[in-house]
């Protein structure tokens, strides 16, 4: 796991001191060493944080055994020794124990067809001096993220959108259409950002740049092929191809020359985790939870007790709620990318303890939206029902639903009727995005300045940007188009690139063993009907480890890793919430009018705006970093 960062221009060479700045912006993602190669045309920059070979045969920038080819690399290949073995076959000879130095030798005799053949997650360059060709990838599931910026005199690339800034190569213009959407899903959906002249390289795609020719962007990999696998008919049978695949998974997760740890919680994906390290005797791993003082988001004790059930070393650490409001700044900072996850502190705080005795962590990401693990599949089959009523009975409904009194607790019930039957107006694919959304429309027509919206020609109405694009894919259901679209966007785009960011801030590698790509084929390919039933979220999930975890987990709804967020909007916090919600630089955007009813509205306790102050708190604090360079 490392960082990457290069520029390549094709009429002039790279200043080293470019290069340098890119490189050393980027030291939290490598502590373990530090490389750069430049020529007349390209510079490429890397930051190791040693995983796999930690000896300095796995140094970068590394260059091919014809010492034609470049390579920097960010991530893990799994099955990367299989792969040797066919190219020793083929007379190839390796100086290290690397994964890279497979990717490298594996592209000089495949081509990009390579990339389909790794299993795990990276986002790399290589660089062929003597054809001036750059090749970019990132691996099919978007665990590692790779941010470029190209036009006709340069293509500057690296793994953090700050690694880009720190060229000195592009202006910090912002591209308002993808504020409008981070308002309305708290983060930026790719391929843009929140910088008009960044992009993203998509997950599952590798890009091609050559003098004189326009830049291609090729798609190896799509979840979409996996409704092509045959499976069985009898459920038991599909129930134990998902425990197989499992325990493949989290065995291939564990390749590595450090120790590892889970993060535990009290839900379905990382306590199946944890049994298959129990199966494969791996007991010496270490389990550490994050914990809340309120009982309706604390996992801890659960957590605990089946760890101490299996026979685990377990950490539980509690949130320090005083010095969250001071952390929260670095963590923008590292958030570069612009995220308003409320679980992006209580995470950052379970990055810190781990990393403080592991460079290496396993996490549970992917079976929510592989197997349909959220209350928002449950709300799509209530609201076909509901639908039948006539739009103005719903309209009344959802009136209603703001005088029901204002809930702290994790998932209210007036958070979930509000948002239930708001959604409820509109169509049932634009009405499964609305359970995604901060802003509604209308209110981001009385948030945003009206001259912003007009100048700019931004759309309040952010679904055909974003989840619209997705829907309508040709083969699938509504509820398997939901899974597709939720799969990019919340998944890869949101939860993906939040952990990646957090925990290299640490200099620690999270792992998702439920993304590797033969699991995630499996579980992609799986029925629909064997994924919910009635209430029951997970279904194959639960049926295929009963009798194997305990029945107080199989039960157990879907929690999730949500921080309360009313410590930071309280009557205490107004000053520091003013100096950044109701400043200058929000007037550049915002109607500061509206943003101090949402405040009074929510001290007042008649509704409950603290998602929304939130994301408008965390595009304050990435403003002034990133732009005004005022803080850190």
């Amino acid at each position: 796991m490392c960082g990457i960062c290069g520029v390549v221009s094709f009429d002039r060479a790279c200043r080293n001191e470019t290069l340098d700045q890119m490189t050393d912006i980027l030291s939290h993602r490598g502590p373990d060493g530090r490389g750069t190669y430049t020529d007349d045309y390209a510079g490429l920059g890397h930051r190791r944080l040693s995983i796999l070979d930690l000896s300095d045969a796995g140094r970068q920038p590394m260059c091919s055994e014809s010492g034609k080819l470049w390579i920097v690399f960010n991530g893990e290949i799994y099955n990367f020794k299989q792969l040797r073995s066919i190219l020793e076959a083929k007379g190839y000879r390796f100086k290290s124990n690397s994964d890279t130095e497979v990717v490298l030798n594996g592209y000089e005799y495949w081509g990009t067809e390579v990339f389909s053949k790794l299993d795990g997650f990276f986002a790399l360059a290589l660089w062929g001096k003597k054809q001036k060709k750059l090749v970019l990838a990132r691996d099919c599931c978007g665990v590692k993220p790779l941010f470029l910026s190209c036009n006709s005199k340069f293509i500057v690339f690296s793994s953090e959108l700050k690694g880009i800034l720190a060229s000195g190569l592009i202006s910090k213009q912002r591209d308002y259409q993808s504020l409008s959407n981070y308002l309305s899903m708290f983060y930026v959906p790719g391929p843009n950002t929140i910088l008009k002249d960044v992009k993203q390289v998509a997950a599952g795609t590798y890009m091609v740049f050559e003098p004189g020719r326009e830049a291609i962007a090729v798609s190896y990999w799509s979840i979409i092929n996996a409704k092509n696998l045959t499976l069985p008919k009898q459920p038991e049978q599909i129930y134990e191809l998902i425990r197989d695949a499992a325990a493949k998974a989290v065995d291939s997760s564990l390749v590595a020359d450090v120790p590892v740890s889970l993060l535990l919680s009290s839900g379905l994906d990382s306590s199946i985790m944890l049994s298959e390290l129990k199966r494969l005797g791996r007991d010496d791993i270490e389990t550490i939870t994050v914990g809340f003082k309120e009982t309706s988001y604390d996992e801890s004790k659960i957590a605990n007790r089946f760890a101490t059930e299996m026979g685990f070393k377990h950490t539980s650490v509690i949130m320090p709620y005083g010095e969250a409001a001071e952390v929260l700044q670095h963590i923008i900072y590292y958030l570069d990318a612009l995220n308003a996850n409320p679980c992006i502190i209580p995470e950052y705080l379970y990055f810190k303890e781990t990393s403080q005795r592991y460079k290496v962590t396993l996490m549970g990401s992917g079976n929510d939206e592989l197997f349909a693990g959220y209350n928002t599949y449950i709300a799509d089959n209530y609201r076909k029902y509901f639908g039948m009523l006539p739009y103005t009975i719903r309209k009344m409904i959802a009136a209603a639903t703001r005088y029901i009194p204002v809930s702290d607790e994790k998932y209210s019930f007036d958070y979930l009727a509000q948002k239930f039957a708001a959604g409820s107006l509109y169509h049932k694919k634009k009405s499964h995005y609305f359970w995604r959304t901060i802003f509604s429309d209308e209110e981001k027509e009385l948030l945003l300045r009206k001259d912003l919206v007009a100048d700019s020609g931004l759309n309040t109405d952010s679904y055909d940007d974003t989840y619209g694009k997705l829907f309508d894919v040709a083969g699938l259901s509504f509820q398997e188009q939901a899974l597709y679209a939720d799969f990019h966007m919340f998944l890869i785009d949101n939860a993906n690139m939040e952990v990646d960011q957090l925990s290299m801030a640490l200099s620690l590698e999270a792992r998702p063993p439920f993304l590797t790509k033969n699991f995630v084929e499996l579980a992609f390919a799986i029925p629909y009907s064997l994924k919910l039933k009635g209430h029951k979220t997970k279904y194959c999930l639960r049926e295929a480890y009963k009798g194997i975890l305990p029945q107080y987990l199989l039960d157990r709804k879907k929690h999730g890793l949500v921080s309360p967020l009313n410590f930071l909007f309280n009557k205490s916090m107004t000053k520091y919430l003013d100096g950044y919600l109701l400043s200058d630089t929000m007037a550049e955007y915002f109607d500061l009018k509206f943003i101090k009813k949402l405040m009074e509205n929510h001290l007042e306790r008649k509704q409950n705006n603290s998602y929304k102050l939130f994301t408008l708190l965390c595009f304050s604090l990435w403003h002034q970093i990133f732009i005004d360079g005022l803080l850190i």
